[in-house]
């Protein structure tokens, strides 16, 4: 073993010391989002162990003192991973979700929902609409859940039809459990979703917009007249009405673009 492969391998584990914390840099600037597993199995911490091996096998090689002073490297090597698994820990250990108090009123839920969405925690959010609804029959969140798989669908590549084809699955539930008023932008609501499902899909997208389209239409029978009256509020139809017709024209302006057939 000569001088100079000593040398390389012990800057090899300085170096390689800074990688977890590099590639969660990285991730943090391509605004990564982990899963519950991801956590724990992700490219931070195997580079993190890789730094450890490489740190072993020189030590065990050379049992110098220098070589020793390579593991005072740990700290910043496993920084970024004691950090996830302490998030791990706060996300799935059962004794952390029990700290988490159980929503009283519907406004207690959506909020609890909108945090965990803000936080990157889809999972969680989506579990928090569930539970209200099997808790409260009678209140649909179905639109929350599908936000939520679609915030999914872009953040997890990999995975990302299943996440977009669930969103629509919970759009359908909305539409069928929600009771349209007199006046009603529940299919507004909808038809975005729909778009944003085919912005997002990979092989039907042309499928998605077009349900955003008949979507729009739809809508345009349920926001006729100049305004409505509920709660003693009274609110100007004409804005609603405008965006709808734009929402309308963007999609089928984007189905034309995609070549999609039976595009008029």
């Amino acid at each position: 073993m000569t001088v100079s492969t000593t040398k390389f391998r012990a800057g090899l584990c300085i170096a390689s010391a800074f990688f977890p914390i590099l590639i969660a840099a990285w991730n943090i600037h391509r605004d990564v989002a982990y899963s519950d597993w991801q956590i724990l199995s992700n490219s931070v911490n195997l580079t993190a162990f890789l730094w450890l091996g490489l740190t072993v096998f020189h030590y065990r090689r050379t049992r110098t003192k220098n070589a020793a002073w390579l593991f005072a490297l740990f700290p910043i090597a496993f920084a970024e991973p004691i950090l996830l698994l302490c998030l791990w820990l706060s996300v799935a250990h059962p004794f952390a979700r029990a700290k988490i108090k159980t929503p009283e009123k519907p406004n207690d839920a959506m909020t609890l929902i909108v945090n965990y969405y803000q936080r990157g925690r889809y999972d969680d959010a989506i579990r928090a609409a569930q539970d209200w609804m099997q808790r409260h029959p009678e209140d649909s969140l179905y639109d929350q859940i599908a936000l939520c798989y679609l915030a999914k669908a872009a953040k997890d590549s990999g995975r990302k039809e299943q996440w977009i084809q669930e969103a629509v699955s919970n759009y359908d539930k909305d539409l069928e459990a929600h009771k349209m008023n007199t006046v009603d932008v529940e299919l507004y609501e909808v038809g975005r979703g729909f778009e944003s499902a085919g912005d997002l899909s990979t092989h039907d997208s042309c499928l998605y917009y077009g349900r955003a389209v008949n979507a729009f239409v739809q809508e345009v029978q349920f926001i006729q007249g100049d305004s409505y009256t509920a709660y003693g509020h009274t609110t100007p139809l004409a804005p609603v009405q405008r965006e709808n017709q734009k929402a309308l024209e963007r999609v089928k302006s984007k189905i034309a673009k995609a070549g999609c057939k039976g595009a008029s």
